[in-house]
Parts: C-alpha cells; structure tokens; sequence
C-alpha cells in the first residue's frame, strides 16, 4: 500500500460518489480535526470521522489496487 492517505479517487472508490461529493467529504474530514487545506487525510481518521470499519475500507482499497 502507498499508505494510509486518502485521495478524491480512493473516496470516490470507497463511496461511488462524484468528484465533488468526495471533496466535500475530505474538506469535513480536514474541518473535524483542524487538518490544513492541502494536507492529506489519514484512512483512520476519515473512518473515525463517518464511523466506517477501517478493516473494511483497507480491503477495499487494496483490493481495487491489485
């Protein structure tokens, strides 16, 4: 895994939403936990923030990767 941060695509992979959606979900992420604008948001904070399974996401995302 490249690591444990969480991109518009990876968002985008995780939820099916549109590019605009996934923003706005990374920008309440980075809002909840005082994160700077440009700054990327950690996989465990994004789960802990919309109460998601980490172990479930993780899957997800290295599943689409492979």
């Amino acid at each position: 895994m490249e690591g444990l941060f969480l991109s518009i695509k990876h968002v985008r992979q995780i939820t099916r939403l549109g590019e605009t959606a996934a923003q706005g979900r990374l920008a309440d992420v980075r809002k909840a936990y005082n994160i700077p604008k440009y700054q990327q948001v950690n996989v465990f904070e994004y789960c802990k923030f919309y109460r998601l399974d980490v172990d479930l996401i993780l899957k997800l995302l290295n599943g689409d990767r492979r």
